[in-house]
């Protein structure tokens, strides 16, 4: 899930892809077959949404009424994910700006 997740924050083109790239990738990478990537992530969405459905509303920034995909839930944490790093990277520019400069 997570290799998958920072390759899609790599390539978010990725997203468009998912069946004939992206699990493939994150196969190979951990040793294991695509559709075992794909039942891992749908695995790990519906348990997600079973546990805290009011998450991925949070994730989406908008209402979510029922489970979503696995590309609608790889979306929503590439979002998120993106916006953590946007932000820390905003700080970090910030913080070692000279004086006056931002």
């Amino acid at each position: 899930m997570l290799v998958a997740v920072e390759l899609i924050l790599e390539d978010v083109d990725l997203l468009g892809s998912l069946t004939k790239t992206l699990y493939p990738k994150v196969a190979a990478m951990c040793e294991m077959n695509a559709g075992a990537v794909e039942r891992n992530i749908r695995f790990c969405a519906t348990k997600t949404w079973e546990a805290n459905p009011a998450l991925f509303t949070e994730l989406a920034q908008r209402p979510i009424s029922q489970p979503p995909t696995i590309g609608d839930f790889l979306f929503m944490l590439y979002n998120y994910m993106d916006d953590i790093l946007f932000e820390r990277c905003q700080i970090h520019q910030t913080a070692h700006s000279p004086a006056g400069s931002v």
